[in-house]
């Protein structure tokens, strides 16, 4: 893990019924296969390439924490995750024009 930082394994307060069990725990690239279904609605975010990286949650005090848009209080970070680039050149969300 880069940063100083390690997925803590957990993802409370996450709607799995939505996002799955598992959503966030560990390293993986969580949100590629159904990114449009999965943030549709979700205010302030947009579809685009951050939907094929591996991301995990962390701890608070990780150097690259970003605040989780689904819970208050709990953060995510790209840089604990080394990248999956086969996902990442395929990504099908890249640069989606919304129209």
């Amino acid at each position: 893990s880069g940063g100083g930082c390690d997925c803590i394994g957990a993802n409370p307060g996450v709607p799995t019924w939505r996002y799955g069990q598992q959503y966030g725990t560990s390293c993986h690239t969580w949100d590629a296969q159904d990114c449009d279904l999965l943030w549709s609605g979700v205010p302030g975010v947009a579809v685009d390439e951050w939907c094929c990286q591996r991301w995990c949650y962390v701890a608070p005090g990780c150097s690259s924490r970003r605040p989780s848009r689904l819970v208050e209080g709990l953060f995510y970070s790209y840089d604990a995750c080394d990248p999956d680039l086969a996902v990442e050149l395929d990504c099908p969300w890249r640069a989606v024009v919304a129209g």
